[in-house]
């Protein structure tokens, strides 16, 4: 038997791509599928004629010689690219540790910058996080961001997952730019909110990686968020990326970008109930803190005690029905009351997910509020000393 398989493994060691066992195989075949007279004198004539087949078989022709060179050269780009990338992300990380020169004009960082070094701790807690390195990259880069921008209240937003590349979403504050147009309109003849009002009260910019360019995102418009709502589709990674499926998306990726942030902030960023108020004018519908001798903390793991801080979006895309086309029109059609949202709404208003016996909110404990408190008795204890 061993004589036998190496007698076969013989047989089928290869020399230029071909086999004996393989032509001795196609030579039988061709003898049994054309039946000659005699065999045996046509057998010579047979195995040349297989043999001649399957060399042109196996040589490569003209085609694909350059086919495989365009590969190659292909594979070399690609390469480069790849390295290209690499050393440019490093570039970036460095970036953010330059010390500025005493001839440097550095303008001051905004007010409000969040400590991203302490934020990153509460995310460990949660399990999630992008890592305490890039977190402080992130801090290095988002200090820069604010200073450049004037932006107040900036902080890290999260991270958009894409097909090819990631967005890591800052927030922040600006004032209303001058060459904002008043007045605008989407295609759905609603207005779309200033910058600082409504969906438009944060402004966002997105980058790759802590240390990358950071590019803002354009204000939202209530078309781009009623749609927003009725497709489902992946992130590439790339902001001016066209934006396919029905029903159409007026805008590019940045746009989509930017609904998604919309409607995941409305939903999503709640603060403790009692921590914010409204304030005194009735007209107006922002918030303002409490002052910390009047907050009176209820239960954290209870759902009621938390409220959204955002306001919600309504059904057409914006936090407030149209805005009355001649305010100086009293007679004019009163707005649909269920289209002017409230601040601080409980998340216990929220509406339940489609699942069955599914909560919209389900509290999780992280760290034990008593863990390190000391035990009955030991702190009258510590008094007595």
């Amino acid at each position: 038997m061993a004589d036998f398989e190496a007698a076969k493994a013989f047989l089928q060691t290869k020399e230029d791509g071909v086999s004996l066992f393989d032509h001795l195989t196609e030579v039988l075949l061709k003898v049994i599928t054309e039946h000659p007279e005699n065999a045996v004198e046509h057998f010579e004539r047979i195995s040349a004629a297989v043999k001649s087949s399957s060399m042109l078989d196996h040589k490569p022709s003209a085609g694909a010689a350059v086919a495989a060179a365009a590969a190659g050269a292909r594979g070399e780009a690609e390469e480069a690219d790849v390295r290209e990338a690499a050393l440019k992300r490093v570039a970036d990380a460095l970036a953010v540790f330059r010390t500025p020169n005493e001839d440097d004009d550095v303008p001051e960082v905004g007010e409000g910058l969040q400590d991203v070094a302490d934020a990153s701790n509460y995310l460990e807690w949660a399990g999630v996080g992008l890592g305490r390195t890039e977190m402080f990259r992130l801090h290095l880069s988002l200090r820069e961001l604010s200073a450049k921008q004037s932006a107040r209240d900036m902080r890290v937003w999260g991270r958009l997952h894409g097909l090819e590349a990631d967005y890591i979403v800052a927030e922040g504050k600006i004032d209303p730019p001058e060459d904002e147009a008043e007045d605008e309109k989407d295609a759905l003849g609603n207005a779309v909110e200033p910058t600082g009002t409504g969906a438009n009260t944060c402004t966002y910019w997105v980058c790759s990686h802590a240390g990358a360019e950071w590019h803002r995102l354009p204000r939202v418009t209530p078309h781009q968020i009623v749609v927003a709502r009725r497709i489902k589709r992946f992130l590439t990674g790339k902001l001016d990326a066209p934006v396919a499926g029905h029903p159409p998306f007026p805008g590019e990726e940045r746009s989509l970008v930017r609904a998604q942030i919309a409607r995941i902030s409305a939903e999503t960023v709640v603060c403790p109930a009692g921590h914010f108020k409204r304030v005194e004018d009735e007209e107006s519908r922002d918030v303002e803190p409490v002052p910390d001798d009047e907050y009176a903390a209820e239960d954290p793991t209870a759902p009621e005690g938390w409220v959204h801080i955002a306001l919600p979006i309504n059904a057409l895309g914006r936090t407030a029905p149209n805005p009355k086309e001649d305010e100086g029109d009293e007679e004019g059609e009163e707005p649909d009351p269920e289209l002017l949202t409230e601040p601080l709404k409980p998340i216990t208003d929220d509406a339940p997910p489609d699942a069955e016996d599914a909560l919209p909110w389900t509290p999780d404990v992280i760290v034990d509020p008593d863990e390190g408190k000391p035990a009955e008795g030991e702190e009258d204890a510590e008094e007595d000393e």
